[in-house]
C-alpha cells in the first residue's frame, strides 16, 4: 500500500511517499510559493477605490475586500490540491496524510474533492515543512499506523 504524506504551509509543500510503518519517507516532489514572501503592499496591483459621501459631499477610500496574503495562500492551497487530485485519479497512491498549520489545512480542505477526500487517511495540524523526513515520520506514524490494542489473555 502506497501512502503519500503532503507536508504543506502557505510557503512550501513537500510530498513524501512510503510503503509502510517501518519504511523511510522518500520526498518525491516539492512546491514553493514565492508570492508568500511578498508584503501585502507588493501584492496589491492598484490602490483602493474611492467613494463619495452623498450627504456631505466628501470623498473617502474604500477598504480592501479581503487580505491579499490570504488570497495568495488560498491559490497555493488550490494548486496543491489540484496536483494531489490528479495523482489520486491516476492511482499513484492509496492513502494520503496531510500535515499543515490549522489555517492552511482549512484552505486545503475547502478545495478537496470526492476522490481525494476518500483517500485521506489522516491530518495533522502542524507546520513541519522544515523538518527532516525522520522527524516527519515520527509525527505521522501514530496517525497512519495506530498501535493495535492488546487484548488480555490473547497472545500472552
Amino acid at each position: 500500500m502506497i501512502t503519500w504524506i503532503a507536508v504543506t504551509s502557505g510557503a512550501r509543500a513537500r510530498i513524501f511517499e512510503t510503503t509502510g510503518r517501518r519504511q523511510p519517507l522518500t520526498e518525491i516532489t516539492s512546491m514553493v510559493n514565492p508570492e508568500d514572501r511578498l508584503q501585502k503592499k507588493e501584492l496589491r496591483n492598484d490602490k483602493p477605490g474611492r467613494a463619495t459621501d452623498a450627504q456631505r459631499g466628501q470623498r473617502h477610500t474604500m477598504g480592501m475586500a479581503d487580505n491579499p496574503k490570504d488570497q495568495v495562500a488560498d491559490d497555493f492551497a488550490r494548486s496543491i490540491v489540484e496536483r494531489l487530485s490528479g495523482d489520486a485519479l491516476a492511482k499513484r497512491f492509496d492513502r494520503l496524510c496531510v500535515v499543515a498549520p490549522p489555517r492552511f489545512l482549512g484552505m486545503l480542505r475547502n478545495h478537496m474533492n470526492g476522490p481525494l477526500k476518500a483517500s485521506l487517511a489522516g491530518e495533522i495540524n502542524k507546520d513541519l515543512t522544515a523538518e527532516a523526513p525522520a522527524a516527519i515520520h515520527q509525527h505521522v506514524e501514530p496517525v497512519l499506523w495506530p498501535p493495535v490494542p492488546r487484548v488480555p489473555g490473547i497472545g500472552t
